[in-house]
């Protein structure tokens, strides 16, 4: 075989190997429904032990990387003479970097997780490296403060099937930058965890019925900004809708100081935008329809601001414009094919 042929065999069989990968744009890394269960008892020495499972689904398409949960405060907490070294293994390490958080230990049985550690942002972590199918069980946090709502994050790896994909074409797009990627598919919600103090479960009870979820922080987004919009339902921000009416009920709380001028809803079909009536300091019940298959739903809002005040003037508030800040929530809800009547969507304010 001549040089000619040699090369004209490699372009080919090149241009084949490029037409069988997948378009990195349509890439939808799945891992919302998988679910994380915690058990919560009392040690020897009155400290609470808190235990997390997370099984991910045959059904999944993403690989987990970690399992995060925040232990973090508004300020420093008295640390009771808790001393993690007490209970975490030589494997654990602390990382954080000085965000006030409750003391805690965490550690993982053998084989369930890699590099239990608190992070940088003050979150508990461990590597799960979980594929579709598989568990982690007995992941453990140790502290002596009782149990409170937290927010959880299930991390996928971008790694995943990399190679499955025609990356090498998509980031030289114009549009590489829409490329779906780790924040598309994150998986954040509720759990019971180690609280600050006065966010406890009353009585130190199991759960709460009053249970917030600030939704979606997306990086750049500061605690204060993601709380203009927050939830009492739903209390994950990626799922997979189970049986009943094709709807999702949204029990949203508006912060007093939001610009309603500025909410925006998208997508802009079923005439969803006209459900939600935003009033500063008010909230809603709102049943959203949804279609079978992946239904995104972005909500944003702005934050009321007051400029500098000139001397001799007085400080009235401004909405909009330069100054505001935003809170975006992102919200994914899978709905099989097999799944009922669309719901009606409807609403109600509070």
């Amino acid at each position: 075989m001549n040089k000619s042929t040699i090369l004209t065999v490699l372009i080919v069989s090149s241009l084949s190997h490029a037409a069988d990968l997948k378009d990195p744009f349509l890439r939808d890394d799945d891992v919302s429904g998988a679910s994380v269960e915690v058990r919560v008892n009392v040690d020897n020495a009155g400290n609470y032990v808190y235990q997390y499972d997370v099984l991910s689904p045959e059904t999944s398409t993403g690989y987990i990387l970690s399992f995060d949960l925040d232990v973090t405060c508004g300020e420093p907490v008295d640390q009771k003479g808790f001393a993690p070294a007490d209970y975490q293994t030589g494997r654990t390490s602390d990382r954080s970097e000085g965000i006030p958080h409750v003391p805690v230990a965490i550690d993982a049985p053998s084989g369930q997780a890699a590099s239990p550690s608190l992070t940088a942002a003050s979150r508990a972590s461990w590597m799960v490296a979980m594929p579709p199918g598989g568990s982690s069980v007995g992941l453990t946090v140790v502290s002596p403060y009782p149990p409170g709502d937290r927010t959880y994050w299930l991390i996928p790896s971008v790694d995943y099937g990399w190679d499955e994909y025609d990356y090498e074409t998509a980031l030289k797009s114009e549009n590489r930058d829409s490329i779906p990627w780790i924040n598309d598919w994150t998986v954040s919600g509720i759990v019971a965890g180690p609280a600050c103090p006065g966010d406890e479960y009353p009585d130190d009870g199991d759960g709460n019925e009053d249970s917030i979820f600030f939704g979606t922080l997306f990086e750049g987004e500061v605690e204060a900004q993601n709380q203009l919009l927050t939830y009492s339902a739903p209390l994950q921000d990626q799922f997979h809708q189970a049986d009943g009416p094709r709807e999702l009920e949204m029990i949203i709380h508006c912060h007093a100081d939001i610009d309603p001028k500025s909410f925006v809803v998208t997508p802009q079909r079923h005439g969803i935008r006209a459900l939600f009536h935003p009033v500063p300091g008010t909230s809603e019940t709102i049943r959203l329809p949804l279609d079978v298959g992946k239904n995104r739903i972005e909500l944003q809002v702005r934050r009321r601001f007051a400029p500098p005040v000139k001397p001799g003037q007085s400080g009235a508030v401004f909405a909009g414009g330069g100054g505001s800040s935003l809170d975006k929530d992102v919200f994914v809800v899978r709905v099989p094919v097999d799944s009922s009547a669309p719901g009606q969507g409807k609403g109600s304010n509070k």
